[in-house]
């Protein structure tokens, strides 16, 4: 395949819900991040950070960068499928865009979202929708992937868990996932975050690792 999956060579693809089906699709997880793992995406804003009304001026609105995903689902014989790719992550006017494309730009999948719903469009012209993306991402994966915090957790902030100090690192919990942070870009902006779901001695027959490095911010 392209986009830089692996696949277990024994795996069938005879069926929608095959282990090879199921990596197929593993890369849209990158709308969790990535998340989730490809394509285009539009999302509502962190609703946390709307309510408090603690946006900034001068908070950045826009990031880029790469992602890669290690992700296991049931019937891949516990074998991990990866995935890696570009990524472009756009908050404005309420709505973020997330953008997310193979290592050598090819566009993966094409999503939106806002207070009425969520849709994503693969490649391939498929469309899925739900009421948020939160639920299209349980619905496609198992698992709900946390695109909506997704800018606030590039500044640092974790609800919660708490607010990183920039140029420390950072390890917390929220929303079920343990998360890093590696590295700074600048006082604003985190350069390395990573994502693990479930968190730390959650059993689960699915798992998501995935690795956003950031490469600029405005």
């Amino acid at each position: 395949m392209s986009v830089g999956f692996r696949e277990s060579p024994a795996a069938s693809c005879q069926s929608d819900q095959s282990p090879c089906s199921l990596a197929r699709r593993g890369w849209l997880i990158g709308l969790a991040a990535a998340a989730a793992v490809s394509g285009c995406a539009v999302i509502s804003p962190d609703p946390e950070r709307t309510a408090s009304g603690d946006r900034s001026a001068t908070d950045p609105s826009e990031w880029s960068g790469r992602f890669s995903a290690l992700y296991r689902v049931p019937g891949s014989a516990g074998d991990e499928q990866s995935a890696s790719g570009r990524f472009r992550l756009l908050q404005r006017e309420g709505q973020t865009l997330l953008e997310l494309s193979s290592p050598i730009g090819q566009m993966i999948a094409q999503a939106q979202a806002d207070a009425q719903g969520a849709r994503l469009t693969d490649n391939q012209g498929r469309s899925h929708q739900a009421p948020s993306v939160e639920l299209l991402t349980e619905q496609l994966f198992g698992w709900r992937v946390p695109v909506q915090r997704l800018p606030g957790w590039l500044q640092g902030r974790f609800g919660s868990a708490g607010t990183a100090r920039p140029g420390n690192q950072w390890a917390g919990h929220e929303s079920g996932w343990d998360i890093r942070i590696d590295g700074w870009l600048d006082d604003r902006v985190v350069r390395t975050l990573q994502l693990s779901w479930p968190g730390q001695g959650i059993a689960a027959d699915r798992r998501l690792r995935l690795r956003l490095v950031v490469d600029s911010a405005s």
